[in-house]
């Protein structure tokens, strides 16, 4: 039967928002502050891609401040001793098939292409981050000490770093192109941005170049460190007034119980003259994986 030929409520609808609201209590509720969630990342990085994406999905259905925090990750994996996947041939080999799985799980333009390893290993990509940092001091909302009480310099989800952001991803991790130099930046910004005027745009390419936004980048770089980080993404999972370094992509259910968004629980339900057909219950549990 059609959703529009239903005559009574939806079942299926009605048993999936009776279990949301048993099985997700608004963690506003447990905690007098708000749970905050940096997550520090680098373009050069598709599994930042990934949970970048991710965070944004779910800062529209969990009450939790999410904030994008820009670190260099050549910096972390020189300090923490870490080294490339790509340095360990077979860990490459399944990076490149697990990016292929993720991006199609998660419904990102994400593509392995040669333009990646020259932005890795010959140019870099600090400027990128530093381009991000100059976008995020421009950012009313992270100027403003109500809304960036911490020390580092981040942005939340809808600001301006999160669309240039994934405008650079785009192009290093999708189409293949540079942005690794100030004409590629130009690019980006105007193409993200097309309503900002060419004198802003100056004003933030000159910026980025400036010693002030790349103490900046070291200073956020430095932060992901000193919370144990060796990689990226990371997260700094602030509860209570504790934090808790997470570590990953595939790490949401982890930052879930964190935050206290509870997992399903197994439901008995007594559905009387709605009793649901094997097909409505397989809906049931396909919103349940959509919603999740």
């Amino acid at each position: 039967m059609l959703p529009e030929e239903r005559t009574r409520s939806d079942p299926v609808d009605d048993i999936f928002n009776t279990m949301v609201m048993y099985a997700y209590p608004d963690p506003g509720m447990r905690f007098t502050t708000r749970p905050k969630v940096l997550l520090y990342f680098d373009i050069v990085s598709p599994y930042s891609w990934i949970g970048f994406e991710t965070a944004c999905r779910y800062s529209q259905r969990w009450p939790v401040n999410f904030r994008f925090v820009p670190a260099y990750l050549g910096g972390i994996m020189h300090e923490s001793g870490n080294k490339p996947p790509g340095m360990v041939p077979a860990r490459g080999r399944y990076m490149v098939k697990d990016l292929a799985r993720l991006a199609s799980h998660y419904q990102i333009p994400l593509k392995w292409n040669d333009n990646v390893i020259t932005a890795m290993f010959d140019k870099r990509t600090v400027d990128a981050q530093r381009l991000l940092i100059a976008v995020a001091l421009d950012s009313t909302d992270t100027l403003s000490q109500s809304s960036r009480p911490e020390s580092v310099v981040s942005a939340p989800p809808g600001s301006l770093l999160e669309t240039v952001a994934r405008n650079l991803w785009l192009r290093i991790w999708s189409t293949g192109e540079d942005i690794t130099t100030t004409d590629s930046h130009r690019v980006v910004l105007q193409t993200a941005l097309p309503d900002k005027p060419s004198e802003w745009v100056d004003s933030v390419l000159q910026k980025a170049s400036s010693t002030v936004v790349k103490d900046l980048l070291k200073s956020n770089t430095k932060a992901a460190l000193d919370l144990g980080a060796f990689g990226l993404p990371t997260f700094d999972v602030q509860v209570e007034g504790e934090s808790h370094m997470v570590f990953g992509s595939d790490r949401f259910h982890i930052i879930a119980d964190l935050v206290g968004k509870l997992a399903f629980e197994v439901c008995y339900f007594h559905f009387d003259e709605n009793q649901l057909t094997t097909c409505e219950v397989l809906q049931v549990f396909a919103q349940i994986r959509t919603f999740t």
